[in-house]
């Protein structure tokens, strides 16, 4: 109740001095420190009646994502603030499966970059020591694509 009588007298003062009020609406804050790398809970945020442009509207919107970095609280929440949470970190042995016409093969390999699921990373073949690029498909997991070759390469 006090907030509200504070912001309409914010309002009314801004407006006398020929000053554009900015908008209030609900955004989502930290309620508590939240780490770079954390998942957000339900339980670590809420909505707040604050003028913050660009600020996540609903709770359900950065619940289960990951932060990019230290968030305090009160910090207000933007989409820049958060990815989809990591399944697969740098310099992590993962699993490559390759499958085509119901032949499946499997092998390890480490990360080269992060990724969260459905991204395109680079991954070492620790067989071959080469570098080959997949599609995160969960914890650890990467589907490797079939390489398609361009008709002029090859020889008949």
């Amino acid at each position: 109740m006090m907030s509200r009588l504070l912001k309409q007298i914010a309002l009314g003062i801004a407006l006398s001095l020929g000053g554009a009020a900015p908008a209030v609406s609900d955004v989502v804050e930290a309620t508590t420190v939240l780490r770079a790398g954390q998942l957000v809970r339900a339980v670590d945020v809420r909505l707040a009646d604050k003028a913050a442009p660009g600020g996540i509207p609903a709770v359900e919107h950065v619940v289960g994502r990951e932060l990019i970095s230290t968030s305090y609280p009160g910090h207000v929440l933007r989409p820049s603030d958060l990815r989809a949470p990591t399944m697969i970190d740098r310099n992590q042995i993962v699993e490559m499966i390759y499958r085509d016409r119901g032949l499946t093969l499997r092998s390890e390999g480490r990360a080269l970059d992060r990724g969260a699921m459905g991204d395109l990373i680079r991954v070492m073949n620790l067989a071959s020591r080469e570098t080959v690029t997949g599609r995160v498909t969960g914890p650890g997991m990467l589907f490797m694509s079939r390489v398609k070759t361009s008709p002029e390469s090859s020889s008949c």
